[in-house]
């Protein structure tokens, strides 16, 4: 990859969290926010016109959710994505949509910034460490969920202790899976772009 900026999209009904994500990236020299939206249908239409690399992407947003955004853009189409929600059940069908990362809300500065030194290395070098990247990442945001459990700011049943470990276990088989498929991936993606 050349050395121009990484092309992100910010979709997000609630301004706030748009406000801290445009304030992190504009920090951030390797980042170009390309555009902001509010809605799922807004999101899809700057998807497909403006093809960014990468998108952070609430999950519950008007007219359509995130996960309808991403099946109606196909993963032939589908920039990065970096999940940003208050919503931990949707994790593991993230994974399966090949996100890049699952920011669990109300997140702080210092994950935001794991997770953009976590894309950039994504975008800057080659992807044969992907899957463990890709574990790493989970490990983060599995221990941010246990973390914001502990100090009671979500409100969500309490998991039993086996309960991460099953979920590790269930997006490491997606995430080999993801392995086999990605060769495909960046086949139809390179077909997509323009020359």
């Amino acid at each position: 990859m050349t050395d121009r900026p990484i092309r992100a999209l910010i979709a997000d009904d609630e301004a706030l969290a748009r406000k801290f994500i445009r304030r992190m990236l504009k920090a951030n020299r390797d980042f170009e926010i390309i555009g902001e939206c509010s809605n799922g249908k807004e999101t899809v239409a700057m998807i497909r016109k403006e093809r960014p690399d990468v998108v952070f992407l609430d999950v519950q947003m008007p007219e359509m959710d995130g996960l309808a955004v991403l099946e109606s853009i196909g993963i032939e189409q589908l920039p990065e994505i970096i999940f940003t929600t208050a919503y931990e059940q949707y994790a593991i069908r993230a994974f399966e949509l090949h996100a890049l990362d699952y920011l669990l809300k109300p997140f702080d500065q210092a994950r935001f910034k794991d997770t953009i030194k976590y894309a950039k290395e994504r975008f800057r070098h080659d992807r044969q460490n992907e899957g463990r990247m890709q574990i790493s990442a989970l490990e983060l945001a599995l221990g941010e969920i246990e973390a914001e459990k502990s100090r009671a700011l979500l409100d969500v049943e309490p998991i039993g202790a086996t309960q991460p470990r099953r979920v590790i276990e269930e997006v490491v088989e997606h995430l080999r899976e993801r392995e086999r498929h990605h060769d495909e991936v960046d086949a139809g993606r390179a077909q997509a772009q323009p020359a």
